[in-house]
């Protein structure tokens, strides 16, 4: 199967999924949405990650130092996927960024796997 059969097949099973389980919660065209079939409200996300803070046992001192906000882990999740090695063209999709440029300005380098890295350009070299 070519790269764009591919596509087509897995964008045709993402819309009958979505459409399976709109069914299953009987909610119009919400997907993402509460156990009720409300939709989530502005601030469902940040509440969510707040909560999530929380049971981590970040202090509030640590938070404000830190400044951790729900936006804080794009430059984290994009980092940690393309040094897993997936596409940085599904990454830019999943996230919303169209360019390039704007996926690199979430990138922390820091973060990569240099040992990896390093081993696989030594071995490269024998």
């Amino acid at each position: 199967m070519g790269p764009y059969q591919n596509h087509l097949y897995e964008t045709v099973k993402a819309v009958l999924a979505l459409r399976k389980l709109r069914k299953a919660r009987q909610v119009g065209l919400l997907v993402f949405c509460d156990a009720h079939g409300r939709p989530h409200g502005y601030h469902w996300w940040g509440d969510s990650f707040k909560t999530a803070m929380d049971k981590a046992g970040f202090t509030k001192q640590v938070k404000a130092e830190r400044h951790l906000v729900p936006h804080s882990l794009r430059a984290t999740a994009n980092t940690i996927l393309l040094d897993l090695g997936v596409n940085s063209i599904k990454v830019r999709a999943a996230m919303g960024w169209a360019q390039e440029d704007v996926q690199r300005g979430y990138t922390d380098t820091t973060l990569f796997d240099l040992d990896e890295m390093s081993a696989k350009m030594e071995s490269a070299v024998k």
